[in-house]
């Protein structure tokens, strides 16, 4: 959102509970909306979610794809050096 502000997702992330099952019945229909667009989007892009976990979305067959292990440093950039790009490009 270009507000910045957090939106409510029903269970917060890792959070290991019921209610963080993908289309959990006990998840308020606000927060159930905001499943459903990060759904949307993550499909969109080519990713498949897990259904226990509302934030788990993966490559189809990702356990087919090679383990990058030493080369995994070269694609992190620090989280406020993202934001601050994310910023410039809104």
């Amino acid at each position: 959102m270009s507000t910045g502000n957090i939106l409510d997702m029903g269970a917060g992330f890792d959070e290991m509970h019921e209610r963080s099952h993908a289309y959990h019945p006990s998840v308020p229909p606000a927060a159930q909306r905001n499943r459903l667009l990060l759904n949307a989007i993550m499909t969109g892009g080519g990713f498949v979610g897990i259904s226990s976990e509302w934030w788990h979305f993966e490559l189809p067959q990702a356990a087919s794809y090679p383990l990058l292990a030493d080369s995994i440093h070269l694609f992190y950039i620090p989280w406020h050096t993202a934001r601050q790009l994310i910023r410039k490009l809104s």
